[in-house]
C-alpha cells in the first residue's frame, strides 16, 4: 500500500495515455415513457461533487416531461447544465430505480481500464471543472450546456488502473477519518439537541406563546442603504461590522469580526448595542449568535434586543437555535433558501416565567459546556483532515498533467 508522498514520486516519474472519456465510457440511453398513475423519483446531481440525490416522488400526471430515462447502479453522470459548478457524480445502489430527465446523460464505464471513483475524482478537481466549463455552449450561464459530444471527446490522462485504485483508496483513508470526526461531533451536537428540546418543550397551557416582537424593546433587520454595498469609503473604521458568516460561526457569543464601518458606513447602517441577539436571513438561514460589543451589520440579519422584563437575549438564543430546523424549513424551496422579518411576525414561541427562563439558561449553558468540551479540537482536526484530502487529490490529480 503507498503513501500519499510515494504515490506523488511514482505519478511524478511515470507518462500516461491519453484518451478520450468516449473511449472508456458509453452513454446508456433507456427511455421510460411518462404515465400519468405511475410514481416516478427523479434524481439531481448537486454542485461540486457531492453527489446523486433523490428529489421528492411524483406522480407521472404531475411532470411536465413524456419521457425520462433509467439509470444503473455504477453509472457516470452529470448534468449538462451544471458543469460550470461540478455537477458530477456516480449513481448509488440506492437510486437504481430512480430516472433522469435528457440533461443528466448517464454513461456505463470500462471498469477493466478506468476506476469510477477515480474519474469522480478527476471530475471534482478545478482544473478539470474549469477547462470543461470552457468547452459549455449558450448564450448566457444559465443556457450553457455541455453536451454528450463534447463530454466523450474530453480527453484525459489515464494511469494503469491499478494506479487509479490505489489514489482512490489512499484519499478514502483520508476521507474515511474526516467522516469519523464529523460522526463524533453530531453524535455530541445531537445529544445536546435532545436535552435542549426536552428543557424547551412546553404545553400550550404552560407558559405564554408570543412572538419576538411582542418580548423585544427592538426588533428588525438591519440597515445596509448605500450601493454598491462593498464600496471601500464605507470601511476601515471603529464600528465592528458583522456578516452572516461571523453569525454562523459564533457558537452564542459573537466576540469576533472581520469587517469595520468607518463614519460613512455608520451614517447609512445601525449600531445595535451589546446584547443583541443576530438572526440570519439568507445565505446561513436561521443562524444565531449575541453580540458581545456594540454593532452594525446588514439587512440579512435580524436584531433582537430584550426586553429585560419579559425575557432575556440567552433565553431567546438557546430557544431559536431550539427552533432552528422549523424556521429553516420555511426558506427551502425557493432559488435561494431565505426567510425574511415577516417569518417571525405570527410565529409564537414560548416564554415561561423570568424565573424558569433562568433556569433554562443556566442548565443549558452547563450542558453545552460539557458538549463543546468533548469536542474540543476536533473541528480543528475535521478541517485539517479535510485541507489534506484536498491538497492530496490536486496534487495527485495535477501531477496527470493538462486536460483537454
Amino acid at each position: 500500500m503507498s503513501s500519499a508522498n510515494g504515490m506523488l514520486d511514482e505519478l511524478a516519474s511515470s507518462t500516461f495515455e491519453r484518451v478520450a472519456i468516449g473511449s472508456i465510457a458509453k452513454q446508456y440511453v433507456v427511455p421510460k415513457p411518462v404515465k400519468a398513475a405511475e410514481l416516478y423519483t427523479n434524481l439531481g446531481v448537486k454542485w461540486y461533487g457531492e453527489g446523486v440525490f433523490a428529489r421528492e416522488s411524483k406522480l407521472g400526471r404531475e411532470i411536465k416531461g413524456t419521457t425520462l430515462f433509467g439509470v444503473k447502479p455504477g453509472q457516470f453522470i452529470y448534468n449538462r447544465m451544471f458543469v460550470t459548478e461540478g455537477a458530477f457524480g456516480l449513481v448509488g445502489e440506492e437510486f437504481a430505480k430512480g430516472v433522469v430527465s435528457n440533461e443528466f446523460p448517464v454513461y456505463d464505464l470500462d471498469t477493466k481500464r478506468v476506476v469510477p471513483e477515480w474519474l469522480l475524482l478527476k471530475f471534482q478537481e478545478p482544473a478539470t471543472v474549469g477547462a470543461a466549463a470552457a468547452q459549455a455552449m449558450g448564450g448566457t450561464k444559465s443556457r450553457r450546456r455541455w453536451k454528450e459530444e463534447q463530454f466523450e471527446a474530453f480527453e484525459i490522462a489515464l494511469p494503469p488502473i491499478e494506479m487509479q485504485r490505489e489514489i482512490v483508496s489512499i484519499l478514502s483513508r483520508f476521507s474515511e477519518l474526516a467522516d469519523s470526526l464529523r460522526a463524533e461531533i453530531d453524535a455530541r451536537r445531537l445529544q445536546y439537541s435532545h436535552y435542549s428540546n426536552l428543557l424547551l418543550n412546553f404545553d400550550e397551557s404552560e407558559c405564554e406563546w408570543l412572538t419576538l416582537r411582542e418580548v423585544a424593546v427592538d426588533f428588525g433587520r438591519g440597515k445596509s442603504k448605500h450601493r454598491p454595498r462593498n464600496d471601500p469609503k464605507l470601511y476601515g473604521g471603529h464600528y465592528p461590522f458583522i456578516q452572516t458568516g461571523d453569525v454562523r460561526s459564533s457558537g452564542h457569543l459573537i466576540r469576533a469580526y472581520s469587517q469595520t464601518y468607518n463614519e460613512h458606513g455608520l451614517a447609512q447602517s445601525k449600531l445595535w448595542p451589546k446584547g443583541t441577539v443576530c438572526i440570519t436571513i439568507a445565505a446561513n438561514i436561521a443562524e444565531t449568535g449575541i453580540l458581545n460589543f456594540e454593532a452594525c451589520f446588514p439587512d440579512s440579519v435580524i436584531g433582537f434586543v430584550a426586553n429585560p422584563n419579559r425575557t432575556s437575549p440567552y433565553y431567546v438564543e438557546y430557544l431559536l437555535k431550539s427552533f432552528k430546523e422549523k424556521l429553516a424549513a420555511k426558506g427551502h424551496g425557493t432559488a435561494q433558501a431565505n426567510i425574511n422579518l415577516g417569518t417571525f411576525e405570527h410565529e409564537k414561541l414560548p416564554f415561561p416565567s423570568r424565573k424558569e427562563q433562568d433556569r433554562i439558561v443556566s442548565a443549558l449553558d452547563k450542558f453545552d459546556a460539557l458538549a463543546n468540551d468533548g469536542i474540543v479540537g476536533i473541528p480543528a482536526e475535521l478541517d485539517a483532515r479535510r485541507n489534506q484530502y484536498a491538497y492530496y487529490r490536486s496534487r495527485f490529480m495535477n501531477s496527470l498533467g493538462a486536460v483537454s
